[in-house]
């Protein structure tokens, strides 16, 4: 047996520990050893990789998670950007929505009639702003008269004032003249005489100063007037002139107002005729055919194969269309009216005619009524015979018969119930048409010779031939001629000519309405500006007059300089009396209180003359103030007529412009819209992008934490292989040896046969030299701990690395877990024992693996296999 670096004794005994589960009872089963015991150990050595060969991957590797997490960082920056987009595309729509259903709501009221009653609204307004601009007129006659009736009266009240004023002073003065008067003749009261004197020269200059100051306020309000003057003559010129531009719009409105109403009554005439063109045209069977210039070398050729190709062409290129009011006329082919006869006759010579002329026939077939008679006898005889004219051909048309055809063709048309109305009729009268002209080769072209060179009267009708239904079409020269009662040509000319004309009327109620939009706006901003211009003269004319006043103020002053003269000359007469002699002096008392009673009666006047100047002042005021409120009301109505006329501008716009704007709108929308889905789209692609970089991350992410296990297990195994001998078993646990660990010699094989039939008798065993030796003495038992144990055991299952010291330690991750094994040198195995000292833990491994693993690791031969 070669030699293998083991563990020592105790260490195996320590690892042996951690593996096996104690066991409380006796095994009665036996145990095999085959493979648990005598299986050589699987080991390798750890692998050269180093932590520094991975460093460079992991450095990598930690640059591209930063990276991913920019990335990610500035993904979610763009995705929360184009949610904002995306949040104000929506907004956009919605106002774009919103504006739209304004615009269809405005486009469902620009109706005829709104707009006939926006054009009478405009025309009242008018005639309203007419008589508000004369009641305004006449409101501010009257207050501009009634304002200089107020200004008079309260001239007088401050002329009643003044005299007032003065008649008390006065009365004042004459109460101390009779008192001066008194004190000269008792020869006292000098003194205070001349007090008074000096008081009436004060009174006289100052009253002399107050004309100077009234005089220069005359001066200034003189001054002051004519600027107000000049401000009224501007503003009153400029509202002239604002006047002529409301008139001139004025008459372009009511001129844009008639030529709209004609330019509407004509579009309302043009649309009624071109309705009735169009009723008239849906009633009308057009059949165009076309180019028939290779049809006709083909024809002169003779050449079958080219006539029946070129006829192909002919049919494919042939323009139908059958009037719409054919699909509302059901029809009974077996019993057609001599209306439906003739329409569906008309039908065909329509295209006929068109073909002949094609084809170098000059003459053109017409309808009669005859010839249809003709058409209605021959289906008539074709039913009677009852023989289909596939197989017994033509009836004879005998000489001399009474309505007999000339030419005869006919054409197989569809089933009863498949021609249901004219319309359908009408297609299986230009498909025969069609197939008896240009797809007659089968029958060597004699139809359509029948259809080029027949007389000039045509006339159809419908064969019943036992349930199988022919067109009828016969030719002669019988009859007049009928008229085709809707000419496809005169009524497509007039329903033409009708829509030019719409169309004409069209752009010339446009034009008109545009006029009058123009002019309705026109009139309404010169409203305004008229409005604004009259409310500058009325702030001028509101200016007060200041002349007046200051001629009347210089006049008061006047008055007043006057009346301190008297007073001061009086008082002057009062100084000189006491100089005076007895008789003078009793005189002097005398005209003294005389003075006082006229005086006092003057007061009395002016007392009166006051309260009945203030009396008429309050009336003349309060007249003023009802002239000024209706004209307040006045222009407050022309504000609101001003605002009418302005909005009914405004709606006739609205009204004018209305298809206009909400092609706009919707235009807008549109493009709104779009660009909703666009940003949508593009936060849908930055989500994706989010979701994207974010499943990298996390792969990325994941591929470091590989790295990083790696290396930190590389660098682990590097710290541990400084001091230890590493060794990995194949389920990948790591065991570290202590480099002083010993290596164990040789050891002799064990028999495992007598071993097992030693323990299996019950007895002692110890091995000897590798010899089985029974013994009936009692060893000294080995006890484990079974927290040790459990945390050996729990150590190795955990996947983690082990370490066993030179002392029998298990280490895992630094923690040192001692078996108590360590305290014999020579272990024995004794069942009675065994159970003495084991603790009761429940669990059922076989304690021969216990057994055996620590008698072979005597020897030095450990095998280590981890049981999931």
């Amino acid at each position: 047996m070669k030699k293998l670096q083991t563990l020592t004794t105790t260490a195996v005994i320590g690892l042996a520990s951690a593996v096996v589960p104690a066991f409380a009872q006796e095994a009665n089963s036996d145990v095999d050893t085959a493979t648990s015991v005598n299986e050589p150990a699987l080991v390798e050595k750890p692998s050269a990789e180093k932590s520094s060969d991975v460093k460079p991957a992991l450095d990598a590797q930690k640059k591209v998670v930063e990276q991913t997490k920019e990335q990610l960082t500035d993904a979610q920056n763009k995705a929360n950007e184009a949610n904002k987009q995306v949040s104000s595309a929506q907004t956009e729509v919605t106002e774009a929505t919103e504006a739209v259903k304004h615009a269809e709501e405005v486009a469902s009221k620009a109706t005829p009639q709104n707009i006939e009653a926006n054009k009478a609204d405009q025309k009242a307004n008018l005639a309203d702003q007419d008589a508000n601009a004369k009641d305004t007129a006449t409101a501010n006659a009257n207050i501009a008269t009634q304002t200089e009736v107020v200004d008079k009266a309260q001239t007088n009240v401050s002329s009643a004032e003044q005299e007032l004023k003065d008649a008390n002073a006065n009365v004042s003065a004459k109460e101390e003249q009779v008192q001066s008067a008194k004190d000269a003749i008792s020869g006292t009261g000098l003194a205070q005489a001349e007090d008074k004197l000096e008081e009436a020269k004060a009174e006289t200059k100052g009253a002399e100063k107050n004309v100077t100051l009234a005089d220069t306020a005359l001066t200034d309000a003189k001054k002051a007037d004519q600027k107000r003057q000049e401000a009224i003559d501007n503003a009153q010129a400029d509202v002239d002139a604002k006047a002529t531009l409301v008139n001139d719009a004025k008459d372009n409105l009511e001129s844009a107002t008639t030529k709209a109403n004609g330019a509407t009554t004509k579009l309302s005439q043009a649309e009624d005729k071109l309705e009735k063109a169009t009723k008239a045209l849906d009633s009308v069977d057009i059949v165009k055919i076309p180019n028939l210039t290779q049809f006709k070398e083909d024809k002169t050729s003779g050449d079958n194969d080219f006539m029946t190709d070129s006829g192909a062409k002919a049919i494919e290129n042939t323009e139908v269309s059958i009037g719409k009011n054919a699909k509302n006329q059901p029809v009974d082919i077996d019993n057609l009216t001599q209306e439906q006869k003739e329409e569906i006759s008309h039908l065909y010579v329509e295209g006929l005619n068109q073909i002949r002329r094609k084809l170098g026939v000059t003459n053109d077939t017409s309808v009669t009524k005859e010839m249809i008679e003709v058409a209605s006898n021959r289906a008539k005889a074709y039913k009677e015979r009852a023989q289909s004219p596939l197989t017994h051909g033509h009836i004879s048309l005998l000489a001399g018969q009474k309505l007999t055809a000339r030419t005869e063709n006919l054409a197989g048309i569809a089933p009863k119930s498949e021609i249901k109305t004219m319309y359908d009729l009408k297609e299986a009268v230009v498909d025969a048409l069609m197939r008896t002209s240009f797809a007659d080769a089968p029958s060597n072209w004699g139809h359509l010779e029948n259809n080029l060179y027949s007389t000039s009267n045509v006339g159809l009708d419908i064969a019943n031939i036992n349930g199988q239904y022919w067109l009828v079409i016969v030719t002669a020269d019988k009859g007049k001629s009928i008229a085709n009662p809707t000419n496809a040509e005169a009524i497509q000319k007039a329903y033409e000519d009708a829509k030019a004309e719409k169309e004409q009327a069209q752009t010339a109620s446009e034009k008109a309405n545009d006029a009058l939009k123009q002019a309705s706006t026109d009139y309404a901003n010169a409203l305004d500006l008229k409005t604004s211009a009259e409310k500058t003269l009325a702030d001028a004319n509101a200016t007060p007059i200041q002349t007046t006043i200051a001629e009347n103020n210089l006049r008061l002053a006047k008055l007043a300089l006057d009346n301190a003269q008297k007073r001061q000359a009086e008082a002057q007469k009062a100084v000189d009396n006491f100089s005076a002699d007895l008789a003078s002096k009793k005189q002097a008392l005398d005209d003294a209180k005389s003075a006082l009673e006229s005086a006092k009666r003057v007061q009395e006047i002016k007392v009166q003359a006051l309260t009945d100047a203030n009396t008429e002042l309050a009336h003349q005021q309060s007249k003023l103030e009802n002239l000024q409120a209706q004209k307040a009301k006045l222009v407050e109505e022309k504000d609101r007529l001003v605002t009418e006329a302005k909005a009914l501008a405004e709606e006739l716009k609205s009204y004018v412009d209305s298809s206009e704007k909400l092609a706009q709108t919707k235009a807008e929308l549109k493009e709104k819209e779009a660009k909703l889905l666009e940003v949508k789209e593009k936060a849908e692609n930055e989500k994706n992008k989010v979701s994207a970089i974010t499943t990298k991350l996390v792969e990325e992410q994941a591929k470091l934490a590989k790295l990083q296990e790696t290396f930190d297990k590389l660098q682990d195994l590097e710290e541990k292989s400084k001091h230890n001998n590493v060794t990995k078993l194949s389920d990948g646990t790591i065991v570290a040896v202590p480099k002083d660990t010993p290596v164990s010699e040789e050891r002799p094989e064990i028999d495992i046969k007598a071993l097992k039939e030693a323990i299996v008798s019950g007895k002692d065993v110890e091995i000897v030299d590798g010899k089985v030796v029974v013994r009936d003495t009692k060893p000294i038992n080995v006890e484990h701990q079974k927290a040790n144990t459990d945390k050996s055991k729990q150590a190795y299952a955990s996947d983690k690395n082990v370490t066993i010291d030179n002392k029998g330690n298990v280490i895992v991750k630094g923690q040192t877990y001692t078996s108590q094994q360590q305290a014999s040198s020579k272990p024995t195995y004794s069942r009675v024992e065994r159970a003495k000292s084991l603790p009761e833990t429940g669990e059922s491994s076989s304690i021969a693996m216990l057994v055996l693993g620590a008698i072979l690791g005597a020897f030095g031969l450990v095998t280590v296999r981890r049981k999931n």
